[in-house]
Formats: structure tokens, C-alpha cells, sequence
């Protein structure tokens, strides 16, 4: 069953309910139960936003890449700290974050406070508290991988359910073939990773996945660490001792080559199968399910 019990429960509106009234239906799921929320406990940890890596730029590129997006309701499941909700606002959007873990709203509350025009809601992956074809965009990174057998599809079924006819569906999970699942995989294996059961996807496996559901107009994307992956290792295994900053000191001219280089393979198979992370974009189709 996976982690599908961290996603159950009554969803929770946690910003003015008049502003979505258009938007939210209310759906009962049953309770969790005891225990702990691993997540909970995950970001509650985190004591700043500025000590945790940005996850938004990918989608951001394939978010714009796509479309143009004013006053379009646009939803991110497994929000986190809510990094993204800043690029939906700059591309004139309404954001929707979604979240099980109480703790990630809160601190998502923090940073986008009441009036800041950034919806929160506590819901279930698996039953989305939204009606059928309400919203335009919907995406996550990091989410389906903690999931198995039919369970990553049976969310993407959801979000297509709430999609409009010709919305837009943006999905990234980590990549098979990266330094960070070879050293995780043996604390997932023996169930001491933080965040419990991760698949690292393989392209071809992904592909599968895309292909499997009712969009069209698909592109493949990938990405590399910024910054790398050693230096996150090198920081995290000297954290004890002292602290190094977030990104290492980099030359202006250097960085700008490194990010042109992302950019220029975004959508470059050597991305697919080198990358850190993997994942397509793709539009519902016209009367599709």
C-alpha cells in the first residue's frame, strides 16, 4: 500500500473559502489512524525556506513553456514549502497548494499569508477535494515516486479528473540512473530513508506511464542538480562540524554557462537518462477522461 494513508483524510480548507467557492467540493476520506506523520515531522524540521533547495525551477520552465497562464487556476500537490507559488504568481495565476502534511501548510502559511492571493488546502492525492474539470494546471515533483504498483497512476487518473478539457499535467520523479539513488537506495531498502518508499524511474518506464493516460502534446524533460550533487553530499556529511552555505561560491559568467546548459537540454534526451530528475508535461485531451 505505500504511503497512501499519509493522504487520507477530510480535506481542509486553510484560506478564504468564498475566493475558491468555484472551485472546492468537499469529500469525505477515511481516517488515518495513529502514528506519526513522516512528513510532519520532515518539515517541521526545516527551520527556514532558505535552508532547503528550491525543487520549483524545472516545472516552472515546462509551466511556461506550455502556454501563457493568467487568472488560470493552477494546483500543486505535495506542495512542501511552497516554493513554486511564487512563479504561478508572477505568471498572473491563481495557485492552489495541496498538502497532507499540517506542517507543510504551516509553513507554507509563513512565507504567503492570508491576502497574499495563495490558496491552501489539506486533502487527499487519491481524492482530490475539487470538482471534475475545474482547474487548468496541475503538477507535482516529488510525490508519485513515493508510491507502488498501480498507486502513482491511480493519482494521475485523479489529476486528469480534475483537469479541464485541454488543461496541462506536469509530473517529475527522480531519475534511475543518478549518483543520489545508488547511495538511497540501501536506506530504502532497509526502510531508514526519511521520506519511506522512493521509485527512481527510468525513462523508458516513465514514458510508459505518460503514454498510458489520456494527454497528448507530450515532452519529456530532465535536469541535472544545481548545485551538484557532491557538494550537497559534502555539506550534509560536514553539518555537524560547521556550516556551509546552500550554493558554493561560483563565478557570474560561470554560472550563466551552467544554466544555459540546463536550459539548452532541457528537453534533451541526454537529460532523460543523466539527470537527477525526469518527467513530461502533457495536455488533456478534448473531451478526454
Amino acid at each position: 500500500m505505500g504511503n497512501r494513508h499519509l493522504y487520507q483524510t477530510r480535506g481542509q480548507l486553510q484560506t478564504n473559502f468564498m475566493a475558491l467557492r468555484f472551485l472546492l467540493i468537499w469529500r469525505t476520506a477515511p481516517g488515518t489512524g495513529g502514528g506519526v506523520n513522516p512528513w510532519d515531522r520532515f518539515w517541521a524540521s526545516r527551520a527556514s525556506a532558505d535552508d532547503f533547495y528550491p525543487q520549483h525551477e524545472r516545472i516552472e520552465w515546462a509551466v511556461r513553456d506550455a502556454g501563457t497562464w493568467d487568472r488560470r487556476v493552477a494546483v500543486e500537490v505535495g506542495c512542501g514549502l511552497g516554493g513554486s507559488a511564487r512563479f504561478m504568481l508572477d505568471l498572473g495565476m491563481k495557485p492552489v497548494l495541496l498538502d497532507y502534511s499540517q506542517a507543510s501548510l504551516d509553513k507554507c502559511r509563513e512565507r504567503f499569508p492570508a491576502g497574499s492571493g495563495v490558496a491552501l488546502v489539506r486533502g487527499d492525492v487519491f481524492h482530490l477535494p475539487f470538482k471534475d474539470e475545474c482547474v487548468d494546471l496541475i503538477f507535482h515533483q516529488g510525490l508519485i515516486e513515493h508510491f507502488r504498483g498501480q498507486e502513482p497512476r491511480a493519482i494521475l487518473l485523479e489529476n486528469l479528473r480534475t483537469l479541464k478539457s485541454c488543461g496541462w499535467l506536469v509530473v517529475e520523479v527522480p531519475q534511475a540512473f543518478h549518483w543520489e539513488g545508488v547511495l538511497a537506495r540501501p536506506f530504502i531498502w532497509t526502510g531508514t530513508w526519511f521520506a519511506g518508499w522512493q521509485t527512481y524511474y527510468t525513462f523508458p518506464g516513465l514514458k510508459r506511464l505518460a503514454e498510458s493516460l489520456d494527454i497528448e502534446k507530450i515532452r519529456y524533460f530532465g535536469m541535472w542538480m544545481n548545485p551538484s550533487f557532491c557538494y550537497r553530499a559534502l555539506r550534509w556529511g560536514l553539518r555537524r562540524f560547521f556550516s556551509l552555505p546552500l550554493y558554493p561560491w561560483s563565478w557570474g559568467p560561470t554560472e550563466r554557462l551552467r544554466r544555459g546548459l540546463r536550459r539548452r537540454f532541457f528537453y534533451h534526451p541526454i537529460a532523460w537518462w543523466t539527470g537527477a530528475s525526469v518527467g513530461f508535461v502533457g495536455r488533456k485531451k478534448r473531451g478526454g477522461s
